[in-house]
């Protein structure tokens, strides 16, 4: 007889999985239009049952003709709903609707449980985990560096299982040292089950432990150590995704994506460097970004057939063009080029390479080209969030703002804690769509939560100038040239990466009304 406990999560995990059988089947009836076929009928159906009440007895109609419309519109009524579930009316005429792939599904139910506010707990995912930062449990606090980049792993291998949600590491490292109570993780982060761990390295040995948890009530479903030698630290990550693919119940599918791009990885000394090198990424300074530059070089060097240094270069290429961090742009956006011909030539289906070089064609101009590559990194990733994240920035560069802002809000949902960056760029596709008044409630909070972002204020600024509140776009533009006082228009329209590049000397336009120099 299975342990209580596992009793318990299994019907616990069943019941999650009816809600958001429930949720998603409800978004697909919206996308389908069931609701509104089912809102017009009802009103045609009143209105035809009163015209026909009334003209009844002035033209002499027989006295049953009422009884047979309301059959009529009664045994019509279900006939309308299949209808609208199957076809569509569009510019070309009635078209079947287009069938969702696995991916559009778990899109579906990404939408139906967002929540932007921080005071509004997400609504909990299906099949959902969080992986906590394995604690660092060597003698040296100085391999910390080692534990991160192995939890960060962890992460990424199991978010490319279709069907498992996995929280963003961007949300779950701000939980870092601190105590933790799981239950309100759970509802915090909108998840089901929690993964924690710890790492113990010694000379060539490593020891992981790890243990899954059920969030609602904080029961240990299974709890695991492994003892390996360091150059075997890879098939801990494969054991444990296994364990926990087995004690959800995640069905896979044929080719375990997350596991190919790490087995090229054979040098326990390369694993080090690339560890080393995202510890200093995520210190995010331009110093940090220098000294992960030679880390990434190195790793590149040591494991040239392994697709991750490829990677991570390109994106240190990316914000050497965003940021200015680099001495040529030009050059940058050039290696970044070829970092992703040589990613995608040793797999052409890594989410993580096809998100990236989605920007490298945006930044080339070629939108269309960005946004079937993010299209395509959702598709191999649909639990990770960055995919979404990307085709939601593409898609309003593009000049389809609404498709944007629903994947910006599946991007938020994986990652719940949600970031300045992230929240002013939805704020931003708010008013790119012309929601003006949803785009200032959105800004303001991000501003409230992080009063230091200038991006933030500036679009903010262009929101407040355009819904005519001159005073407050002022009060905000001397906000932000008192906090940097050297910025200016130039800094936000380069690079000008709109399809229509007049729409950038819109958005200018209203930065001069506030008062930001050119």
């Amino acid at each position: 007889m299975p342990p209580a406990g596992a009793v318990w999560a299994g019907r616990l995990h069943n019941t999650a999985g009816l809600l958001g059988m429930g949720m998603a089947f409800w978004a697909e009836i919206k996308r389908r239009k069931v609701v509104r076929v089912a809102a017009a009928y009802a009103v045609v159906a009143w209105i035809l049952i009163q015209v026909v009440a009334t003209v009844e007895a002035p033209l002499n109609l027989p006295g049953w003709l009422d009884t047979l419309v309301i059959v009529l519109v009664v045994v019509g009524f279900p006939l309308a709903l299949v209808l609208s579930w199957a076809y569509d009316l569009t510019p070309a005429g009635i078209e079947r609707t287009e069938h969702l792939e696995k991916s559009d599904k778990i899109a579906l139910e990404l939408t139906a449980s967002f929540s932007l506010e921080q005071e509004s707990p997400p609504n909990v995912l299906p099949c959902s985990l969080a992986v906590l930062p394995f604690a660092n449990m060597s003698d040296d606090p100085g391999q910390e560096y080692f534990s991160d980049g192995l939890t960060e792993d962890i992460i990424t291998d199991l978010s490319l299982i279709p069907g498992l949600f996995v929280i963003a590491r961007n949300s779950t490292f701000t939980y870092k040292g601190k105590p933790i109570d799981v239950r309100q993780l759970g509802r915090d982060m909108g998840v089901h089950y929690v993964l924690e761990g710890s790492v113990r390295k010694s000379a060539d040995q490593v020891r992981v432990t790890a243990q899954l948890i059920e969030a609602a009530n904080g029961h240990h479903l299974w709890a695991k150590k492994y003892d390996r030698e360091l150059e075997d630290v890879f098939a801990i990550q494969d054991e444990l995704a296994r364990e926990i693919v087995t004690a959800l119940d995640v069905k896979l599918v044929s080719g375990e994506k997350g596991r190919h791009q790490r087995s090229c990885v054979k040098n326990p000394e390369a694993k080090e460097v690339l560890y080393r090198g995202m510890a200093k990424f995520y210190e995010f300074d331009e110093a940090s970004h220098d000294q992960a530059k030679k880390f990434f070089e190195e790793f590149t060097q040591l494991e040239p057939d392994s697709i991750l240094g490829y990677v991570w270069q390109a994106q240190m290429c990316q914000i050497e063009i965003f940021l200015g961090w680099g001495e040529d742009r030009d050059l940058s956006l050039k290696n970044m080029g070829e970092f992703l011909e040589k990613a995608l030539n040793i797999d052409d289906r890594d989410p993580l390479a096809l998100g990236h070089a989605g920007m490298h064609q945006l930044f080339l101009g070629n939108h269309d080209q960005a946004i079937t590559l993010a299209k395509q990194a959702v598709a191999e990733a649909p639990g990770m969030d960055s995919p979404y994240y990307s085709l939601g920035w593409f898609q309003m560069f593009g000049e389809a703002p609404l498709e944007g802002i629903e994947n910006l809000k599946r991007a938020i949902r994986l990652s719940p804690v949600a970031t300045a960056p992230r929240l002013t760029i939805l704020g931003t596709a708010y008013r790119n769509a012309g929601q003006l008044d949803v785009a200032v409630d959105t800004l303001e909070s991000t501003v409230r939560r992080f009063p230091a972002f200038i991006p933030g204020r500036v679009a903010l600024a262009s929101c407040y100038a355009l819904t005519g509140k001159e005073k407050k776009a002022q009060q905000e533009a001397r906000e932000i040239l008192r906090r940097d006082p050297a910025y200016t228009i130039s800094r936000y329209t380069t690079p000008n990466l709109y399809r229509n590049k007049k729409t950038m000397e819109e958005w200018a336009e209203s930065l001069r009304k506030a008062g930001i120099p050119d």
